[in-house]
Formats: structure tokens, sequence, C-alpha cells
């Protein structure tokens, strides 16, 4: 089963909510009553990846709704994400390169960010 394939469709539903109910106000998250936590999530998500607990250092791979970022990471370094054909139908990861490489987990590690670096999602419609 190839990575795209293990991506849950529960993504896809996150996407949908958080392209419908978040907006760019101080009310952006309407019922956030979390202390911060939901609109981190909500970052996080919009590109591409979020924290899976914690106490881990796993960054789960989820669909970007944004056409790319860059974190400043520390020490210099900066860790890009770039989203290609990212749109209100292309919520499908295609293939995911991280720095020059194909990814084949479903997940990132906190050092694959902290390191610098580039990911790349290649979006599209259909599941691949």
């Amino acid at each position: 089963m190839s990575l795209t394939q293990k991506i849950r469709e529960g993504d896809q539903a996150a996407l949908k909510k958080l392209t419908k109910n978040v907006q760019p106000t101080p009310d952006d998250l309407g019922g956030n009553d979390d202390t911060g936590q939901m609109s981190a999530w909500s970052i996080f998500s919009s590109i591409g990846f979020y924290p899976v607990a914690p106490a881990s250092d796993q960054y789960a791979i989820g669909s970007p709704a944004v056409d790319g970022a860059v974190i400043q990471v520390g020490g210099g370094k900066t860790f890009k994400i770039n989203v290609n054909n990212q749109g209100p139908k292309n919520v499908y990861i295609q293939k995911i390169i991280l720095n020059g490489k194909p990814l084949t987990k479903l997940f990132l590690s906190h050092a694959d960010i902290m390191n610098g670096g580039e990911i790349t999602f290649f979006m599209g419609a259909k599941h691949k």
C-alpha cells in the first residue's frame, strides 16, 4: 500500500472543516475554549502536518491547505513547505518529497523539521 493510500479520509474532512470554519479574525475558530490548542492544530494542519501528542517527536502528515510556508527553526535554518497543485478539489496527496527524497512514512520527526530543509507536497483530485 502506498503512502498516499494510507492517509486517512479523516484528513480530507478536517481540511474542509478547517477552510470553512477558520477565519482571520479575533474569533477565528468558534467554540475555541482550549487555551489555543485548536488554533495551534489549525495552523499546523494548514501546512500539512501536526504534532501527534505532546510527549512524541512525531508530526502526522495531513492534507495542506496552503501553497507554501517557511518556518524559522533557529540558527539561521529554515524548514520550507511547498505545495504543488493545491486547490479546493486537489486535496489528495500524490507524493511527498523531503529534502530531495520521497517520504515513505506517515510522519515527520521533530529532527526532520529542526534540521532545516524542504518538504514538497504534490496534490491531486483523486487518491493515487
